[in-house]
């Protein structure tokens, strides 16, 4: 195993004092301590790969950074506005996984069909978050609608390359994807349903190992573009 980097250590530490901080529920601590998350992580990206970075994944970064910058300032007056910023690097997210589904399906044409359980469960989740939701004003059920829809994707896509190519780059955005959905699931019913101290808790922890597991991701991914032209 490699030495840890110094960017990464820092993230690390800012990840716990985060987690920390929301355990004791100090907001000025949170405030302090969650602007270096995606910072560190983008420099430990950034050293990995010697500055050749790829635009959209750091635009992808970018914005997960001014929807958590957001809610720090004030999650209820930036509510939608943030929803929107977070919904942006998702897509990013999926045109990434598009790309490897093609090159994927371009080598093999057979199809495993164990994503439909992924398809079902996660559909049946989304149905139900919904259905608890179903007395807000439908903006606010379109936002989560189309939140629900890139996780589902994402489920679906990643679940169809793992069992085409069961390598290290598509494990790490399971776990990445995985930490998304808990994320978004947690952040939501701590918003709408019960404001716990449990749920907000697995919300920012998952969130935050969702950065490092999208980045592992994203390097894995070049190095296997560049290894391949």
């Amino acid at each position: 195993m490699g030495k840890l980097n110094a960017s990464l250590i820092l993230y690390i530490l800012a990840g716990v004092l985060l987690v920390l901080a929301v355990f004791i529920n100090n907001e000025d601590f949170a405030l302090t301590v969650k602007p270096i998350i995606l910072p560190a992580i983008f420099v430990y990206y950034f050293n990995k790969v010697k500055g050749d970075i790829d635009g959209l994944f750091v635009l992808s970064l970018f914005l997960f950074f001014i929807g958590d910058m957001l809610y720090l300032l004030g999650e209820n007056e930036f509510y939608e506005i943030g929803l929107i910023i977070y919904a942006l690097p998702y897509l990013l997210i999926l045109f990434f996984l598009i790309k490897d589904l093609r090159f994927v399906f371009s080598k093999n044409k057979k199809l495993d069909y164990t994503f439909i359980g992924v398809l079902v469960f996660l559909s049946c989740l989304l149905f139900c978050v919904l259905n608890v939701l179903d007395n807000r004003p439908i903006e606010l059920l379109v936002f989560y609608f189309v939140f629900g829809l890139e996780l589902i994707l994402m489920g679906v896509i990643t679940t169809i390359l793992f069992f085409h190519t069961n390598n290290k780059r598509i494990f790490f955005m399971i776990i990445a994807v995985t930490a998304f959905i808990l994320s978004d699931l947690f952040f939501i019913l701590n918003k709408e349903v019960f404001q716990l101290k449990l749920f907000k808790l697995i919300n920012v922890s998952a969130q935050t190992l969702s950065y490092y597991f999208y980045v592992k991701y994203y390097l894995e991914r070049d190095n296997l573009i560049k290894y391949s032209t």
